[in-house]
């Protein structure tokens, strides 16, 4: 059996904070459920409480057939829900279209639907997700930017995306630049973010800025060059696309800061993270201490670090 992921604990030095993941398997090594819960404690009579539960359903030959999210969010107060369920569909053996349905904890009803696009060879050249909303309540709290939906439409070559293009209330935009299927610069309306990475293709830097005046940015330093998240051993669904993160490669980082920068050009450390891993044989992250020190400004500036341990546990080959 395959390395895979089974649990996954974690919880602040004041037990602010306590996370779990549990990853549910069948004979035949394939993912069949999900149950994810977190728990931010603010006093003994203030708390909030996030669980979801995911259900995986293959067909007889192990294609992934649906997938269905169910979400919760309570507080001293008030709960509330949301879920998704997402259908997919094949054609000679590769996924040819996947419908994703969507009710959030506001009542808003959304619709997605990916289609996928091959060359005879059988390699993704082109994804077009078209969104709508099939409901808007006028009494919807928060309304979508398009409430008349909108596509978007990527390209890809050998694997890689070289081209995204978001067509919504009758425009067209590119905000991605691409170099060796990598965004370089991500713009808005409003701010522009520059990416930077190593040769792994791991994300090193990454750059806002406001009317091309740098505002804020974050520096990450990777550990070992073999060391892999967990989630790499999830297993691969059958007949799904293989392409390359355009958002750069995963990798295990020890440290990252966040740096804001002043009107006059200072920059100071808003948050800065150190973490210390321990690894399974084949490099599997099985325990981390993070330590995370959040500096705020203002009338009442204040500097406080908050330490947790993560743990992991796996099945399979993982030594």
């Amino acid at each position: 059996m395959d390395c895979h992921t089974v649990t996954t604990g974690s919880g602040t030095n004041d037990s602010d904070v306590t996370e779990k993941a549990v990853y549910r398997y069948d004979a035949a090594d394939q993912l069949i459920g999900k149950t994810d819960q977190a728990v931010y404690r603010y006093d003994q009579a203030d708390s909030i409480v996030f669980n979801t539960t995911e259900t995986y359903v293959y067909d007889g030959a192990g294609f992934l057939m649906s997938k269905t999210a169910l979400s919760q969010v309570k507080d001293h107060i008030t709960t509330t829900a949301s879920s998704e369920r997402v259908g997919y569909t094949y054609a000679t053996g590769r996924l040819a279209q996947a419908v994703a349905e969507q009710l959030n904890e506001s009542g808003l009803q959304t619709k997605e639907v990916s289609t996928y696009t091959y060359n005879a060879a059988g390699v993704l050249t082109q994804r077009l997700d078209a969104t709508t909303y099939p409901v808007i309540s006028p009494a919807l709290r928060d309304r979508p930017a398009y409430p008349g939906g909108f596509t978007e439409t990527w390209t890809y070559q050998h694997g890689q995306a070289i081209e995204y293009i978001k067509q919504a209330a009758g425009m067209s935009m590119k905000p991605y630049t691409f170099q060796n299927g990598l965004i370089q610069v991500a713009s808005d309306s409003v701010k522009q973010r520059k990416y930077t990475y190593d040769k792994q293709n791991r994300v090193v830097r990454l750059e806002g800025s406001v009317a091309s005046k740098l505002t804020d940015y974050q520096e990450l330093i990777y550990g070992s060059a073999t060391a892999m998240k967990p989630e790499v051993s999830l297993p691969a669904f059958n007949g799904f696309p293989v392409v390359a993160d355009p958002h750069g490669a995963p990798g295990v980082a020890t440290t990252h800061r966040v740096y804001v920068v002043s009107g006059s050009g200072d920059a100071y450390v808003r948050l800065d993270e150190q973490a210390q891993y321990g690894l399974t044989g084949v490099g599997y992250v099985q325990t981390a201490m993070v330590t995370t020190t959040v500096n705020r400004t203002g009338i009442r500036p204040i500097t406080y670090p908050i330490k947790m341990t993560v743990t992991y546990t796996y099945n399979g080959n993982c030594d």
